[in-house]
């Protein structure tokens, strides 16, 4: 059924906004600690942030379009959206 679809997808939305958060705050806690590191392990820590971040703006966007925008037409469930 359509209910437990967009359930499953707002589920698996919520569980990985929350992860996103424990790593922007693993982040966070590594350069209180780690500031004397070198430049490369910095830049490595912040490009996986940043990648993360950007993850989870696709997220919101396919669960915005999937769930939001189409407003349970059914004839647009086939379509999937660049961003996924």
């Amino acid at each position: 059924s359509i209910t437990l679809d967009y359930g499953a997808i707002l589920v698996g939305g919520l569980l990985g906004f929350g992860l996103s958060g424990c790593v922007n705050m693993q982040f966070i806690v590594y350069c209180r600690v780690y500031f004397c590191d070198s430049w490369r392990t910095k830049r490595l820590s912040t490009e996986f942030r940043l990648l993360d971040l950007c993850h989870s703006a696709l997220v919101a966007c396919a669960l915005w379009d999937s769930i939001i925008a189409t407003d349970g037409e059914l004839n647009k469930l086939d379509i999937i959206p660049w961003y996924v």
